[in-house]
């Protein structure tokens, strides 16, 4: 067996471990008769029509599809039937985009188009008005048990332990969260920000400073301080795409850390949000930060 197979996969993106999504277009349509035919489709109101440059498209869209002689639904873009190009849709440049969504209902097919505008809004200039964790982060601490703690009063589900069961058997048996230290560990905070023209956008790589706080086992309390010189376990670059990224060293395996971040003093805050921070903690282990299931290949090579 190579070496490297012995280290473990880090998996980052908790979204890898959702098992129940609804299927869209699966839902009887109780009030659409048999023999209807597919009149019109139009968009439906509320999705995001201005984006910046290299934003990802939040595929929020819906249409409205209306038969006749009766009844109508909403489909989203994953609906039976419905499909949009370019797909996939991207903000690579500033202007104007269309989106062309078709929705074929037996042997007729409908489409609409929708528009969106393209901005090219640099960091710096967006003041900044939400910070917090990183979604695939909360996302994995809310959702998966360590335990079988009862929530909110009330005992865990059967659902609720097969959650527990599965992300202890994912993270290889361990219930605190694990960051690999042979590549980097991706901690952007879910950060937007507002531009001259009071419009929400979200940051790309927004600048951050950190606290890191160090502790050998899960019953140690951590120390008052942090450390006075986090570069003996880590290192963080700067730079647009480095930000906040952080390098983890072989001196920081099998310690456990709380990162506290926060936006670097050269960012401009909301009057509102005063002295914004994120926290994490985590246990630093041999192995790889895994962000999509491509990247379990790193063990093959």
């Amino acid at each position: 067996m190579k070496a490297n197979m012995k280290r473990m996969a880090v998996a980052i993106l908790a979204m890898l471990l959702t098992v129940s999504t609804a299927l869209a277009g699966c839902k009887p349509k109780s009030d659409i008769p048999e023999d209807a035919v597919l009149d019109k489709i139009e968009l439906v109101d509320g999705y995001q029509k201005e984006y910046r440059v290299d934003e990802k498209f939040k595929n929020d869209i819906k249409i409205k599809a209306t038969y006749s002689p009766k009844g109508s639904e909403e489909l989203e873009l994953t609906a039976t039937g419905v499909t949009y190009t370019p797909n996939p849709l991207t903000f690579d440049t500033a202007g104007e985009k269309e989106l062309t969504i078709s929705y074929k209902y037996k042997e007729v097919t409908k489409s609409v188009t929708a528009k969106f505008n393209v901005v090219d809004v640099k960091d710096e200039d967006l003041t900044v008005l939400m910070f917090d964790l990183p979604e695939s982060y909360a996302n994995y601490m809310n959702n998966f048990k360590d335990d079988a703690e009862d929530k909110d009063g009330e005992a865990l589900t059967i659902a609720d332990h097969a959650k527990a069961e599965n992300r202890d058997k994912f993270m290889v048996g361990g219930g605190i969260y694990k960051v690999g230290y042979v590549n980097g560990f991706y901690f952007m905070p879910d950060a937007r920000g507002l531009n001259e023209f009071n419009k929400e956008h979200p940051f790309k790589d927004i600048k951050t400073t950190f606290e890191l706080y160090v502790k050998d086992t899960e019953e140690a309390t951590y120390p008052t301080a942090p450390e006075a010189d986090p570069t003996t376990y880590v290192t963080k670059k700067t730079g647009e795409g480095q930000n906040n990224i952080y390098y983890f060293k072989k001196e920081a395996v099998g310690k456990i850390f709380k990162l506290v971040v926060k936006p670097d003093e050269s960012c401009n805050l909301e009057a509102d949000l005063v002295d914004p921070k994120i926290e994490a903690e985590f246990q630093v282990v041999d192995g790889y930060n895994v962000y999509d299931l491509t990247g379990l290949s790193v063990l093959d090579n």
